[in-house]
């Protein structure tokens, strides 16, 4: 999986802001707004990457552990296993297209 992870910035860039302390947020949805920020903001080419990403895997009919070992090779500091991994990044989909305006 870490082929797959380093062969995209954007989900790179958007994992790399997933931070350990997620007592910071009130939310799943406001931590997963400050990934999307980082990437919006730092990295605003890579966004067309991580909707491309996400999409592929989420309608690739990934198993829950390829989803699971996609999120282990990631640069995110805290872990999503078995079945929390598909509505976490299906919500990240969904918010990286509302911010964006895209569909």
């Amino acid at each position: 999986m870490r082929e797959y992870v380093a062969k995209s910035p954007g989900f790179r860039a958007f994992t790399r802001a997933m931070i350990q302390d997620r007592q910071m947020f009130e939310s799943q949805d406001e931590l997963i707004d400050f990934g999307i920020g980082h990437v919006l903001h730092q990295f605003p080419e890579a966004a067309d990457d991580l909707d491309n990403f996400l999409d592929h895997w989420l309608s690739a009919d990934a198993t829950d552990q390829q989803l699971e070992d996609l999120w282990a090779a990631s640069n995110a500091d805290f872990f999503l296993i078995g079945e929390a991994v598909r509505p976490f990044l299906t919500r990240v989909l969904q918010m990286l297209r509302e911010q964006r305006g895209t569909s």
